[in-house]
């Protein structure tokens, strides 16, 4: 009997240590990026879940994500918005920084680490004497955030989609058609799309009502006692 009292609670121990995370919508907010400014956290949803704060250092000349092809030079012609980083709370490396608060259950978290992505379809921007604003373009959103709230660690992974856009100013130089300003990515909620046994359910249906439609316009057949009439 102790031992299968001593393997059960192996196994709450077991299951207790390797529970997964959180998995969170983000359904509304933004994240936004200017070329001198840190980067700007304001992502929430209809049930409570919000995450603000700032992501870059403070003595920085602005945030830069990585693999960041919005910037124009470097991304041999390729442009688009997909971007990514891996951020702390503290860090010798001040563009590195996250400094940011998750709520989500009524709990206040101080938010530890945060590792992040967007991801965009690639576009090929026209530039005009004044650069010129792209936008429109979908994003899908994936993100882990470690936070402490009363001296317990939780960890909650988000994801959301949603339209992205960009600003460029004119020309610097002719390697340089046009050098960014701002970028930002607003989220909104999931379009709503049939499931399949629904669609399978609607597909039945229909049949049944042409079925239906097909039957009673069809004129009735002679029986042979009304050709004997005849």
């Amino acid at each position: 009997m102790r031992k299968i009292v001593a393997l059960v609670a192996g196994c709450v121990l077991v299951t207790a240590v390797t529970a997964s995370a959180d998995t969170i919508s983000v359904t509304s907010g933004s994240f936004t990026l200017a070329q001198f400014d840190n980067g700007q956290l304001n992502l929430s949803n209809s049930s409570g879940f919000s995450f603000r704060g700032d992501v870059g250092g403070v003595d920085t000349e602005g945030y830069e994500p990585l693999d960041g092809c919005y910037l124009g030079p470097g991304c041999h012609g390729t442009y688009n918005l997909t971007i990514h980083d891996s951020l702390i709370r503290s860090t010798s490396d001040t563009s590195a920084t996250v400094n940011a608060v998750l709520q989500s259950g009524g709990v206040r978290y101080d938010v530890t680490s945060y590792t992040y992505s967007f991801a965009t379809p690639n576009f090929t921007p026209t530039f005009g004497a004044f650069g010129g604003s792209f936008g429109a373009f979908p994003f899908t959103y994936q993100a882990t955030v470690t936070g402490m709230s009363g001296g317990a660690t939780a960890t909650f992974d988000l994801v959301g989609s949603g339209l992205a856009d960009v600003q460029y100013a004119k020309a610097l130089s002719a390697g340089e058609p046009a050098h960014w300003i701002d970028a930002g990515y607003t989220f909104a909620p999931a379009a709503t799309t049939p499931e399949p046994a629904s669609l399978l359910l609607f597909g039945t249906g229909a049949l049944g009502v042409l079925s239906r439609r097909r039957t009673r316009s069809q004129p009735a057949r002679p029986t042979p006692d009304d050709d004997a009439q005849d």
